[in-house]
């Protein structure tokens, strides 16, 4: 991963453009309401970095640590 799951965590929380992955049809409230980048549709897990561009713009204007 590129950043820390705290990092993800919290860039999600500051994103507006936040969607989550649709999960089966089972639904794990735990994992449901978890938001970070990793569970939102514009991440690329493979790659490990945000489609739309978002991730780094939020982490510099939020002041997140990525190493946290």
């Amino acid at each position: 991963m590129r950043a820390s799951s705290e990092a993800y965590i919290n860039v999600a929380c500051h994103c507006s453009e936040y969607l989550p992955v649709p999960m089966n049809s089972i639904s794990n409230s735990s994992i449901n309401d978890k938001k970070s980048c990793v569970t939102c549709r514009h991440f690329d897990t493979d790659r490990c970095f945000c489609k739309i561009d978002l991730y780094d713009r939020i982490v510099r204007n939020h002041q997140i640590d990525e190493d946290e």
